[in-house]
């Protein structure tokens, strides 16, 4: 699928130009092993390809999944959560 920025809002087309997710995002990263990090009221949080959220908007940032992680920021505090959004390890400053 491809970002697709329509008024300001992000949403995702299909390879056939099919609106697949409505544009709803304020930003929105591509997908990375099924899930895509997308913001909404300025937090962070991962969709499915369907749209759905699967991990809540509640990070201050997010990067894509590799290997089944991905480093998020949450309240000042940098570390990596797992597909289902629990820490798996932070750097507690």
């Amino acid at each position: 699928m491809a970002r697709i920025n329509i008024n300001n809002q992000v949403g995702y087309i299909d390879k056939t130009g099919k609106q697949i997710i409505k544009p709803r995002f304020e930003k929105a990263m591509d997908f990375s092993e099924e899930l895509a990090a997308v913001q909404v009221e300025k937090k962070w949080g991962y969709i499915n390809k369907e749209g759905k959220i699967i991990i809540p908007a509640r990070f201050e940032s997010a990067a894509t999944f590799d290997n089944g992680l991905a480093i998020v920021q949450l309240e000042n505090v940098t570390g990596y959560i797992n597909k289902q959004g629990e820490f798996i390890w932070s750097d507690d400053k």
